[in-house]
């Protein structure tokens, strides 16, 4: 499993705990190696949506 994946997936523990600020970082982290994954992005719209950041979530 790729560094990336494994950051994604710290990034969804996160989430599911209810840290959107932590996930959000987790989700950047993975996404600065793998810009283009579509489950990276979809995950980082739905933290920053939790966190009421509607432009972000774009």
């Amino acid at each position: 499993m790729s560094q990336s994946w494994k950051t994604f997936l710290e990034g969804r523990i996160a989430q599911e705990e209810g840290n959107n600020e932590r996930a959000l970082e987790a989700y950047n982290a993975a996404l600065s190696e793998d810009p283009n994954n579509v489950h990276f992005l979809r995950a980082k719209a739905a933290a920053q949506a939790a966190l009421n950041d509607g432009d972000g979530a774009r």
